[in-house]
This record gives structure tokens, C-alpha cells and sequence, in this order.
């Protein structure tokens, strides 16, 4: 894609090599190109010199579908032990966690999830990842 800029005008955008050509002989400005980087992680945009690469924060998904959290539990080899961490709950917890499975979407901020994280030594950045892994099912 190619940029150009003029004082007082909207920037162009354009793939049209000839077009670029002509908005030169005009007096626009061909902007350099835009460097690599990865849009998962970066954004780039241009501030009327240079290009600017700055780090994205990564989107935390506040509530997930319960299925897509309980699917990245299966990938990650953990439904062994997060079934021991219900079996080792009083009965009436027991049946609450697996009520609790059966809904749409699980929240991030649930008592559940701090005592699943809890029990499994997790620090919020990996209950994080998890919730991002499950987002993408």
C-alpha cells in the first residue's frame, strides 16, 4: 500500500502505482514504508513523520463459553486434576462446581476460578492465558 501526505489534506491510500506518481509530480509527500511488525502484539501508525510501533496489551477476556474454557483445560492435560480438586470438595460444593460447569459462560471474576487457581498454583497471568486460550475455541 502506498501512503502520501499533503499539508491541509487528507493522507491517500492507495495500491495504484501510477496514481502515487502523479500526487508526487503534485507536490504529496510518498510516505516511507510501513516497517514489519506483528498485529497480534504491535500497531503501527504513522505520526506525521515517522512510523510508530508500539506494544498492544493483550485482550483479557473478562467471561468465556464454559465449553472453551473446559476444552483449553483438556489440551493443557489438566482434567484429571481439576476433576480431583472437585472430588476433594464437600458434597454440597461438589454439586454447586458441577452446576456451575453447566452454565453458558464462565466468568473471570468467579469465586470458582480464584479457588481453581488457587489450587492449582497459578499466578493471574497464566489464569489469563488460560481464559485467552479459551476465548480462541
Amino acid at each position: 500500500m502506498i501512503y502520501l501526505d499533503y499539508q491541509g489534506q487528507p493522507a491517500v491510500e492507495t495500491s495504484d502505482e501510477l496514481l502515487a506518481k502523479n500526487l508526487e509530480r503534485k507536490g504529496w509527500k510518498r510516505r516511507p514504508e510501513i516497517p514489519a511488525f506483528d498485529p497480534a502484539t504491535h500497531s503501527c501508525m504513522w505520526d506525521g513523520k515517522a512510523w510508530q510501533v508500539v506494544s498492544v496489551e493483550p485482550i483479557k477476556p473478562d467471561r468465556v463459553p464454559t465449553a472453551g474454557l473446559l476444552i483449553a483445560i483438556e489440551r493443557r492435560g489438566l482434567t484429571a486434576q481439576l476433576d480431583a480438586i472437585r472430588a476433594a470438595l464437600p458434597e454440597q460444593q461438589q454439586r454447586e462446581f458441577e452446576l456451575y460447569l453447566k452454565m453458558p459462560y464462565t466468568r473471570r471474576d468467579h469465586p470458582l476460578i480464584a479457588m481453581v487457581q488457587q489450587a492449582f498454583g497459578w499466578t493471574d497471568a497464566e489464569v489469563d492465558a488460560l481464559f485467552a486460550e479459551a476465548d480462541l475455541v
